[in-house]
């Protein structure tokens, strides 16, 4: 088993099925026989005009939008064990937890109930084909309480450094966002997506550049998937265009 960045997707869709089968109640405390807090995960829905332009920048802009999906439309890879065990009630301890094997590691998963968000995080323990695990953090998820936001976070094997991160919310506007953020030193890609209630949308990705981000690539549509385009180098314009 080998945790490089397609694993830690997988790792992912963990809590995606296992929480996509609990009830759909949002309990205060721990009791008996309860399911976890479940996650409310919403993806950008790209209209349909847009998926099936054979136009480049159409086409680019939906693999984009993918990109920032990615956590929310995994396909099934595997799934943990059916069946809850309650941890012991303190302020500091998971209010749900579970653990299971997958080629001689453990993965233990645990959901916390705080006052403004629950939290949800894997942890991994043993020994696999290229690292030792005692207790890493493999992903953690945080969620507001209402469900309107939240934050995926994986990290680089056996350390506490980032591999990816994924953030979403909505405005007071009814806006829906997503921005997917990858960085290794100097290096960095930042996708922000944002769909409105009329299923209009903006993308921006970002490259690092002297320390900073800046625009690398742009895109607008309306409702109905027809767009236009920017192109940036260092973070100025270049090019221009659209598609009908």
């Amino acid at each position: 088993m080998k945790f490089k960045p397609i694993f830690l997707v997988v790792g992912i869709f963990l809590a995606l099925v296992w929480t996509s089968c609990s009830k759909k109640d949002n309990p205060t405390g721990p009791k008996e026989n309860q399911n976890p807090p479940a996650l409310t995960i919403q993806a950008i829905d790209v209209p349909q005009h847009m998926r099936e332009s054979s136009d480049p920048h159409a086409q680019m802009s939906t693999n984009f939008i993918g990109m920032a999906n990615s956590f929310s439309n995994l396909s099934q890879a595997f799934t943990p064990p059916q069946g809850l065990a309650k941890s012991i009630q303190t302020l500091d301890d998971p209010i749900w937890t579970k653990s299971w094997q997958y080629n001689g590691v453990t993965l233990t998963m645990s959901v916390y109930d705080r006052n403004d968000k629950n939290v949800w995080e894997i942890r991994l323990d043993g020994t696999d084909e290229d690292y030792t695990y005692k207790n890493w953090l493999f992903m953690k998820i945080e969620q507001s309480k209402d469900g309107n936001s939240g934050t995926l976070t994986t990290y680089k094997p056996v350390t506490t450094n980032i591999e990816a991160q994924w953030s979403w919310g909505k405005d007071a506007q009814g806006a829906y966002s997503i921005t997917y953020l990858l960085e290794e030193g100097n290096e960095g890609m930042k996708l922000i997506v944002t769909q409105n209630p009329d299923k209009s949308g903006l993308l921006q990705s970002l490259e690092k550049y002297n320390g900073s981000f800046v625009p690398s690539y742009e895109s607008h549509w309306d409702s109905g998937g027809v767009g236009s385009w920017k192109q940036f180098e260092n973070g100025q314009e270049v090019a221009s265009g659209s598609w009908g």
